[in-house]
């Protein structure tokens, strides 16, 4: 089944599980709060209905109260990241090229998969100042939808020459990929406001493209066999409704996995293959899963609709000013960092125009960027001794003996490699039991001072963030000297 808009409706089938979508679908980017009576109206609803629907929806993480109104919840920000989880792999095989190619033309860079004819943008990279920030999951913008369909059409039709357009003040030019072995097309899109900059940047675009249509040639395999995989918990274990059945499948998907056979996942949660069947054709109908070669795969509705969370963006908008001035005062990397255990995933990326970008340029980012995700897992580990994070040593995707050694102080874990890079995480506690978050900052080389004072400066940082979050005054100057200590 193929479909390039979401359902909207509950016919042709008023099932529980239709109308939870329904109500989820009700949430439009501009629209982070509703109340219940505009979301039974939209969704078309009784009232009472969409009372018990949204109490199941709350349960499972998906809704979340704030004051009178409704708006999406954590949960479903975690069940985005999980679908990124292979998209982020090929933005991180791709980001070495998207950074030379942002260094080497000064306009903004945006890599969207897309799913027919819809384009999700997975990651953006722009220029701030002293700094280029990566974005992970970075909202849409009109002028990226027109290049992304203007570089589709060209790629179907056979025309390899990327088309530039104008739209407003922003100029830009797309060209289209699509790896071997994916069931994705990605599309790499350079926007900036000189029409004149912008095409003298098609060549580069183009080679980018051709390059990356050659490295990110992989197949993506399929999950594990099901006797080696244990079943996924019941999300909303109170309520085993057809809503929460619904979502116990998205949640039987794990980080990291292209695709998954019908049969595991109904293995992983537990449900008979013909319901776990009824239940998964409608999530295709609906965008939340979509059939991919030989299995299935997160749809873009799930996408679309985590990146609508509005913690999460709140989260991004309020570290953004930190972590540039963190970077633009150490010369260093600094990336904020999501617990969704076991993994630490990615939501933004800010370095300067130092030794550690010439290192992303040439391909290398992964040190400073394990380093970064082996101290916050440090830091994950202190704050939080019960939690599912494992020992140090095997936070390493690529170990590199011998390994870094580690502290923690003044509540901040430090971590060191091999010829000086030094991580330094510190939690994001806001009232929730667990970090919402961990900042860090990577530094080549500083003196025993220069740490002191980033230590107390990623400390400062992160609890302005929290105070955001909480909806407290907050300033990103406040406190943060103005000389170097890099």
């Amino acid at each position: 089944m193929s479909h390039t808009e979401p359902a909207t409706a509950a016919a042709p089938r008023e099932s529980k599980l239709v109308r939870g979508l329904n109500l989820l679908n009700c949430f439009g980017p501009d629209e982070d709060l509703l109340r219940l009576s505009q979301l039974a109206d939209r969704a078309r609803v009784p009232l009472p209905t969409a009372h018990r629907l949204v109490h199941e929806l709350e349960l499972c993480g998906m809704l979340e109260r704030f004051g009178g109104h409704l708006r999406l919840g954590r949960s479903l920000a975690q069940l985005g990241r999980r679908a990124q989880g292979h998209l982020h792999t090929l933005l991180d095989d791709a980001l070495p090229l998207l950074v030379r190619l942002h260094a080497a033309t000064g306009l903004d860079v945006v890599f969207s998969a897309c799913y027919g004819s819809q384009a999700l943008p997975i990651g953006q990279l722009s220029r701030l100042g002293g700094t280029s920030v990566v974005s992970y999951a970075p909202q849409g913008s009109p002028i990226n939808s027109l290049l992304v369909a203007a570089a589709l059409r060209r790629h179907d039709s056979g025309c390899a020459t990327p088309q530039v357009i104008s739209s407003g003040e922003l100029t830009g030019v797309g060209a289209a990929i699509r790896p071997r072995g994916t069931a994705i097309r990605a599309v790499i899109a350079l926007i900036g406001r000189s029409g004149d900059a912008v095409s003298a940047a098609v060549p580069h675009v183009h080679a980018v493209a051709r390059a990356l249509n050659e490295r990110l040639g992989t197949v993506a395999p399929l999950a594990p066999a099901a006797a080696a995989a244990a079943a996924a918990p019941d999300p909303c274990p109170e309520t085993p409704s057809m809503l929460a059945r619904g979502l116990s499948l998205l949640n039987g998907l794990r980080a990291g996995e292209a695709r998954v056979t019908l049969t595991e996942l109904a293995h992983r949660t537990g449900l008979p293959k013909s319901t776990a069947h009824r239940l998964i054709s409608v999530l295709i109908d609906y965008q939340f899963l979509q059939e991919g070669g030989a299995g299935i795969m997160f749809g873009p509705r799930v996408l679309a609709l985590s990146a609508q969370v509005p913690a999460r963006r709140l989260l991004r908008t309020t570290a953004l000013p930190w972590q540039r001035l963190l970077c633009e005062q150490s010369d260093g990397f600094s990336c904020l960092l999501i617990p969704d255990p076991p993994t630490m995933d990615r939501l933004t990326c800010v370095f300067s125009d130092g030794p550690v970008a010439t290192a992303i340029g040439r391909g290398a980012p992964g040190l400073a960027e394990r380093l970064s995700t082996a101290a916050a897992r440090a830091t994950m580990r202190e704050v939080d001794p019960t939690g599912p994070f494992g020992l140090f040593a095997e936070d390493l995707a690529e170990p590199a003996p011998p390994p870094p050694v580690v502290g923690f102080e003044h509540g901040c874990a430090m971590a060191t490699a091999p010829g000086g890079l030094t991580a330094i995480a510190a939690p994001v506690l806001t009232r929730r039991e667990a970090p919402e978050a961990v900042l860090t900052l990577v530094m080549q080389a500083p003196g025993l001072g220069k740490v002191r004072t980033a230590v107390r400066e990623a400390r400062a940082a992160a609890a302005d963030i929290a105070r955001a979050c909480a909806g407290l005054p907050a300033s990103p100057t406040g406190g943060l000297p103005h000389t170097p200590y890099r």
